[in-house]
């Protein structure tokens, strides 16, 4: 949910490509919006930290990953909001989202909540070369696209057929593919439609999947079983309980030391701002973490 607007200030120049791209697949957002948008993800940032987020684990894999394909299971209708929070607190970058037409169709609740957090329309049943083509643009500008292979939300535990257009896109676009698992309670698939009973939580993890050397070289009879091995490796990971380890508090905390350490060296009052924040909202994070870790 991350969004795709034609207004370049309100995105780094390196994202600026992209949005050309994307003018036929989202319409162009007003300033009203864009202001909307920005107060959103301010508010996202800090709900996602506070209430959802459990654990961050595999974080070195994200680290390392600053362009590229994510492919993550699909189990609730906050996942936009907790890959696209780790990824900006973290990374400082946005992730984009390839979502269904239909999303796109309803002027306020949907189609301005998904463009304004920059959520690409497939375009159709399948994906169109409009969509393709805005796909390959964010990708080859340097960003992240996360992509659900399983085409559709697959709640409490179960794990659909992950399809593999998501890494013959990584293969056009010569990047490398990371994996992504979620991992929530009933009571956070069922929000929106139940009172919840219990605190929501959010689990994530993440996996490198292949390099871009190694996804050039992927054959496209390899693609279907490549696809498929993941699927198992996502099902494993979000369908048994995996435990905290020291060594993943340890990986998130020496990432928030290196976000501080730009703030300090940064010349710019609102990055350090900026910074600050996301040390502080993912310090919450690590200390969830710190009280569940296993000895």
């Amino acid at each position: 949910m991350a969004g795709v607007s034609a207004s370049c200030s309100y995105y780094t120049a390196r994202e600026a490509t992209a949005v050309s791209a994307s003018r036929q697949v989202i319409q162009l957002l007003s300033p009203w919006q864009i202001a909307f948008a920005q107060g959103a993800q301010l508010t996202i940032e800090q709900f996602t930290s506070r209430l959802l987020l459990r654990s961050l684990r595999g974080v070195e894999a994200l680290l390392e990953t600053r362009s590229g394909v994510l492919v993550s299971n699909h189990p609730s209708m906050l996942d936009h909001l907790a890959i696209g929070t780790a990824v900006k607190l973290l990374h400082d970058q946005k992730v984009y989202f390839l979502s269904k037409e239909k999303l796109h169709q309803s002027w306020l609740t949907r189609r301005l909540w998904h463009e304004s957090m920059g959520s690409i329309s497939i375009g159709g049943r399948r994906l169109t070369s409009t969509s393709l083509r805005a796909c390959l643009e964010v990708l080859e500008s340097g960003n992240l696209l996360c992509i659900y292979p399983e085409g559709g939300k697959f709640p409490n535990g179960t794990t659909g057929q992950f399809f593999s257009g998501a890494f013959r896109i990584a293969r056009m676009a010569r990047c490398p593919v990371t994996a992504v698992t979620i991992g929530q309670n009933t009571t956070t698939s069922q929000l929106g439609r139940f009172p919840a009973l219990r605190q929501p939580y959010i689990d994530l993890g993440f996996q490198k999947v292949a390099s871009a050397e190694t996804v050039q070289g992927w054959s496209k009879g390899e693609i279907d079983l490549i696809a498929a091995s993941v699927q198992v490796d996502v099902h494993n990971s979000t369908s048994t309980y995996t435990e905290v380890t020291p060594a993943d508090v340890k990986a998130l905390r020496e990432a928030i030391d290196s976000i501080r350490d730009r703030r300090r060296w940064s010349q710019r009052l609102g990055e350090r701002a900026t910074l600050s924040r996301h040390a502080r909202l993912l310090e919450m994070v690590a200390s969830r973490m710190d009280r569940v870790a296993a000895p």
